[in-house]
């Protein structure tokens, strides 16, 4: 047999051992970067964890809506759902409307509280009379946004 044939012997395969290794090596490093990045990764995300994120929210999508946009062209640039919008919105009303009774309601609410809860709350305080009346007249003048369940 031709030395060149013979592959078995302990020196060529500690070499080839070897080799295996270091091309496992590169193949990682290459395939880690050619690999593709999620598209979420890509998005800012925000949590909301006070009144005050919320508002400020409803704020950016109100002045997205006055700035010629429609609400869900507006809702897809913010990256959020219409429903969460719609489910928070007592919040800013009520401190648009009535600031303050929303300063008296936020001062109830506690590190850790659902917002949910909270907007539960506001809303109840929305739907009392002189409020309501208010939030009419502030929604047909654009200064703050149309919206209900569906």
């Amino acid at each position: 047999m031709s030395p060149v044939m013979n592959l078995q012997t302990p020196q060529n395969l500690q070499i080839h051992q070897n080799l295996n290794q270091e091309q496992r090596g590169r193949k990682r490093i290459k395939s880690e970067k050619n690999k593709k990045k999620s598209k979420k990764l890509k998005f800012d995300f925000r949590r909301v964890r006070t009144p005050e994120d919320s508002i400020k929210r409803y704020h950016k999508v109100l002045q997205l809506v006055n700035g010629g946009l429609s609400k869900a062209e507006a809702y897809n640039k913010m990256n959020v759902d219409r429903n969460t919008i719609v489910m928070q919105a007592p919040i800013a009303e009520l401190a648009i409307a009535n600031p303050e009774e929303y300063k008296a309601m936020r001062a109830t609410f506690k590190k850790g509280e659902s917002i949910q809860k909270f907007a539960g709350s506001c809303l109840a305080r929305c739907l009392a009379q002189p409020n309501v009346d208010m939030i009419k007249k502030l929604k047909e003048s654009s200064a703050i946004l149309d919206i209900s369940k569906k």
